[in-house]
Protein backbone atom coordinates (compact mmCIF):
# COMPACT_ATOMS: atom_id res chain seq x y z
CA UNK A 1 0.00 0.00 0.00
CA UNK A 2 1.45 3.34 -0.44
CA UNK A 3 0.68 7.02 -0.56
CA UNK A 4 2.04 9.97 -2.02
CA UNK A 5 1.49 13.06 0.08
CA UNK A 6 1.75 17.01 -0.60
CA UNK A 7 0.51 19.52 2.11
CA UNK A 8 -1.81 16.81 3.15
CA UNK A 9 -1.98 18.14 7.01
CA UNK A 10 -5.38 17.90 7.22
CA UNK A 11 -6.34 14.23 6.11
CA UNK A 12 -3.37 12.19 6.02
CA UNK A 13 -4.27 11.17 9.57
CA UNK A 14 -7.18 9.39 8.76
CA UNK A 15 -6.03 7.87 5.35
CA UNK A 16 -2.92 6.47 7.50
CA UNK A 17 -5.93 4.88 9.89
CA UNK A 18 -7.73 3.54 7.83
CA UNK A 19 -4.68 1.50 5.99
CA UNK A 20 -3.21 0.85 9.49
CA UNK A 21 -6.88 -0.70 10.71
CA UNK A 22 -6.94 -3.20 7.43
CA UNK A 23 -7.91 -6.71 8.44
CA UNK A 24 -5.46 -7.78 6.37
CA UNK A 25 -1.84 -7.47 7.83
CA UNK A 26 0.58 -8.62 5.64
CA UNK A 27 1.92 -5.35 3.95
CA UNK A 28 4.09 -2.81 4.05
CA UNK A 29 2.70 0.44 3.62
CA UNK A 30 4.94 2.95 2.21
CA UNK A 31 3.83 6.89 2.38
CA UNK A 32 5.61 9.92 0.76
CA UNK A 33 6.27 13.42 1.23
CA UNK A 34 6.55 15.22 -2.07
CA UNK A 35 8.15 18.05 -0.76
CA UNK A 36 5.10 19.82 1.41
CA UNK A 37 5.21 22.45 3.71
CA UNK A 38 3.15 21.79 6.05
CA UNK A 39 2.97 19.46 9.06
CA UNK A 40 2.24 16.14 6.89
CA UNK A 41 5.71 14.82 7.21
CA UNK A 42 5.40 14.79 10.79
CA UNK A 43 2.03 12.86 10.95
CA UNK A 44 3.98 10.21 8.64
CA UNK A 45 6.93 9.99 11.18
CA UNK A 46 3.79 9.72 14.14
CA UNK A 47 2.75 6.12 12.07
CA UNK A 48 6.04 5.02 11.46
CA UNK A 49 7.40 5.12 14.84
CA UNK A 50 3.49 3.26 16.09
CA UNK A 51 3.71 0.91 12.89
CA UNK A 52 6.59 -1.41 11.74
CA UNK A 53 4.73 -1.58 8.17
CA UNK A 54 4.94 1.84 7.80
CA UNK A 55 8.01 3.38 6.01
CA UNK A 56 8.62 6.49 4.62
CA UNK A 57 10.23 8.45 1.74
CA UNK A 58 10.28 12.17 0.89
CA UNK A 59 11.37 13.83 -2.14
CA UNK A 60 13.54 17.51 -1.43
CA UNK A 61 10.90 19.56 -3.56
CA UNK A 62 7.10 18.48 -4.72
CA UNK A 63 8.41 16.89 -8.45
CA UNK A 64 4.23 15.68 -8.55
CA UNK A 65 2.54 12.35 -8.46
CA UNK A 66 3.23 10.68 -11.47
CA UNK A 67 7.43 10.80 -10.51
CA UNK A 68 6.48 10.14 -6.78
CA UNK A 69 4.09 6.95 -7.57
CA UNK A 70 7.25 5.87 -9.90
CA UNK A 71 9.66 6.64 -6.78
CA UNK A 72 7.72 4.52 -4.21
CA UNK A 73 7.19 1.37 -6.46
CA UNK A 74 10.28 1.30 -7.08
CA UNK A 75 11.05 0.64 -3.58
CA UNK A 76 8.26 -1.59 -3.04
CA UNK A 77 8.97 -4.76 -2.31
CA UNK A 78 5.85 -7.06 -3.31
CA UNK A 79 3.34 -9.06 -5.78
CA UNK A 80 0.57 -5.94 -5.85
CA UNK A 81 0.87 -2.28 -5.65
CA UNK A 82 -2.88 -0.34 -3.96
CA UNK A 83 -2.31 3.27 -3.96
CA UNK A 84 -4.65 4.97 -1.56
CA UNK A 85 -4.41 9.32 -1.88
CA UNK A 86 -3.59 11.07 1.16
CA UNK A 87 -7.24 12.11 1.21
CA UNK A 88 -8.99 9.10 0.62
CA UNK A 89 -10.11 6.57 2.88
CA UNK A 90 -10.39 2.46 2.55
CA UNK A 91 -13.19 1.01 3.78
CA UNK A 92 -12.58 -2.15 6.15
CA UNK A 93 -11.45 -4.96 3.98
CA UNK A 94 -10.92 -3.60 1.41
CA UNK A 95 -6.73 -4.54 1.29
CA UNK A 96 -8.29 -8.24 1.37
CA UNK A 97 -10.97 -8.02 -0.43
CA UNK A 98 -8.24 -6.47 -3.46
CA UNK A 99 -5.90 -9.47 -2.71
CA UNK A 100 -8.25 -12.37 -2.88
CA UNK A 101 -9.58 -10.41 -6.55
CA UNK A 102 -5.98 -10.44 -7.78
CA UNK A 103 -5.37 -14.29 -6.55
CA UNK A 104 -8.69 -15.54 -7.52
CA UNK A 105 -8.77 -13.80 -11.05
CA UNK A 106 -6.93 -15.24 -14.12
CA UNK A 107 -3.86 -12.95 -14.22
CA UNK A 108 -5.57 -9.73 -13.82
CA UNK A 109 -3.45 -6.53 -14.32
CA UNK A 110 -5.42 -4.53 -11.98
CA UNK A 111 -8.70 -4.49 -9.99
CA UNK A 112 -10.83 -1.50 -9.84
CA UNK A 113 -12.24 -1.04 -6.71
CA UNK A 114 -16.17 0.83 -6.65
CA UNK A 115 -15.77 4.43 -6.08
CA UNK A 116 -17.70 5.81 -2.82
CA UNK A 117 -18.80 9.71 -2.10
CA UNK A 118 -17.28 10.75 1.11
CA UNK A 119 -20.37 12.29 1.93
CA UNK A 120 -22.37 9.54 1.22
CA UNK A 121 -20.60 6.63 1.92
CA UNK A 122 -23.59 4.06 0.77
CA UNK A 123 -23.59 5.78 -2.81
CA UNK A 124 -21.08 4.28 -5.62
CA UNK A 125 -20.22 7.22 -7.64
CA UNK A 126 -18.34 4.58 -10.36
CA UNK A 127 -17.99 1.05 -10.21
CA UNK A 128 -15.61 1.73 -12.67
CA UNK A 129 -12.85 3.48 -11.03
CA UNK A 130 -10.68 4.01 -14.21
CA UNK A 131 -12.70 7.04 -15.38
CA UNK A 132 -12.09 8.21 -12.14
CA UNK A 133 -8.28 7.99 -10.66
CA UNK A 134 -5.62 6.15 -9.59
CA UNK A 135 -6.75 5.48 -6.11
CA UNK A 136 -7.55 2.06 -4.36
CA UNK A 137 -6.64 0.18 -7.60
CA UNK A 138 -4.51 -2.42 -6.88
CA UNK A 139 -1.89 -3.47 -9.48
CA UNK A 140 0.43 -6.53 -10.44
CA UNK A 141 4.29 -4.93 -10.06
CA UNK A 142 4.86 -6.72 -12.59
CA UNK A 143 3.08 -4.52 -15.00
CA UNK A 144 3.59 -1.12 -13.75
CA UNK A 145 7.41 -2.06 -13.76
CA UNK A 146 6.54 -2.45 -17.93
CA UNK A 147 4.41 0.97 -17.90
CA UNK A 148 5.45 3.08 -15.62
CA UNK A 149 3.44 6.30 -15.00
CA UNK A 150 4.91 9.48 -17.43
CA UNK A 151 7.10 11.29 -15.28
CA UNK A 152 6.25 14.77 -14.77
CA UNK A 153 2.43 14.62 -14.89
CA UNK A 154 0.98 16.15 -12.55
CA UNK A 155 -3.12 15.39 -13.07
CA UNK A 156 -4.73 12.54 -15.03
CA UNK A 157 -1.67 10.33 -14.39
CA UNK A 158 -4.12 7.06 -13.62
CA UNK A 159 -6.11 7.70 -16.59
CA UNK A 160 -3.03 7.61 -18.68
CA UNK A 161 -1.62 4.80 -16.84
CA UNK A 162 -4.81 2.77 -17.34
CA UNK A 163 -5.45 3.77 -20.92
CA UNK A 164 -2.11 2.12 -21.50
CA UNK A 165 -2.84 -0.80 -19.47
CA UNK A 166 -6.13 -1.09 -21.31
CA UNK A 167 -4.01 -1.59 -24.51
CA UNK A 168 -1.59 -3.71 -23.33
CA UNK A 169 -3.22 -6.08 -21.13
Amino acid sequence: VYTCAYNAEATIGRTIQSVLEQDFTDFEYIILDDGSTDKTVRRMIQAARADRRVRILANEANIGIASSCNRVLEEARCTYALRIDADDLLLPGAVETLVHLMESARSPAVVYPAYYDSELLDHVISSDNSAHHLGGAMIRLSVWKELRFCDGLRYLEGREFFRRVKERF
